[in-house]
């Protein structure tokens, strides 16, 4: 697979007081709004990733990618919402920053293909390459969203490791819940992020793209 030379990853910020209104009101009238600072240099992130020539927002963008950011946000949100939760007590420990990063990965998740998709190369002969390339990037998050699974770098003395969207990496530092998210299935790991999501459509029983199995044949010729 291509791999883009990448600064330090940036990710959405999302406002927690926003946050914590949305959970009182049990996402009933209270939209996620995503600050258009962060949305804009999460936007320019991707886009310098992948050698982008971003001299200016292509028309709707932003907006696209507000509104399909914010809708997987609410959506991880609520999924995170107590079903018995007392609006009129106290938030439980935690909940508004779990929920915030939840909901900032779930908008990351969603914006990436927008912007892969909406922007244009800087070099005429890397042109070929960088489409496949951020084809097979735009197949592998539609695919991560559809599996509803995330990915973790460097944890445990593992490359990458697959888990489900719910999986909160605060809990993986401690060694039981990590054995019990195993067999349970819940996290898969892999030498690569492409294998490490291989692992998981096959231990899930979730179809795998061909073009991804292409780009996963390509790594072992490579190696080899």
């Amino acid at each position: 697979m291509t791999t883009p030379s990448t600064p330090p990853p940036a990710h959405i910020t999302l406002s927690l007081q926003n946050v914590r209104d949305f959970i009182r009101a049990k996402g009933q009238g209270v939209p996620i709004n995503i600050p258009s600072s962060s949305l804009r240099a999460f936007i320019e992130s991707v886009a310098g990733e992948w050698q982008f020539n971003l001299t200016s927002m292509p028309r709707g963008l932003v907006s696209n990618c507000s509104r399909a950011g914010a809708l997987k946000a609410e959506e991880a949100i609520r999924a995170l919402i107590p079903a018995d939760l007392n609006i009129e007590a106290n938030l439980p420990r935690y909940l508004a920053e779990n929920c915030a990063r939840a909901a900032a990965e779930a908008a990351e998740g969603a914006i990436r293909p927008w912007v892969l998709s909406g922007v244009s190369h800087t070099s005429p002969t890397r042109q070929k390459a960088g489409k496949h390339a951020a084809q097979v990037k735009l197949v592998l998050e539609t695919w991560k969203t559809t599996a509803g699974v995330k990915i973790f770098e460097g944890l445990h003395g593992t490359a990458f490791i697959c888990a489900a969207n719910e999986v909160i990496e605060e809990n993986m530092a401690q060694s039981v819940y990590l054995t019990a998210a195993y067999k349970q299935e819940q996290i898969v790991d892999g030498d690569t992020e492409l294998a490490a999501c291989y692992a998981w459509s096959l231990a899930h029983d979730i179809a795998w793209p061909a073009i991804l199995s292409e780009e996963m044949e390509k790594g072992k010729e490579k190696e080899g």
